[in-house]
């Protein structure tokens, strides 16, 4: 679909702010993982480490 992206708000139909919103949201969720990455890395870090410490406790290793 190709939206006039010069007209105004008041002027376009339902089906164009539909698919503006859409887009909308997909570049907004896009920005928010990347900004998120390194943080959401972290933290399945630790997790792994944390995880990895419980097996050797459970398999004996002092």
């Amino acid at each position: 679909m190709n939206i006039d992206v010069n007209k105004p708000i008041e002027l376009m139909t339902d089906e164009e702010l539909k698919e503006l919103e859409k887009i909308g949201q997909r570049e907004y969720n896009r920005q928010w993982r990347e900004k998120n990455r390194e943080k959401q890395q972290a933290a399945v870090r630790r997790a792994r480490i944390k995880k990895g410490i419980r097996v050797l406790k459970e398999q004996g290793v002092s």
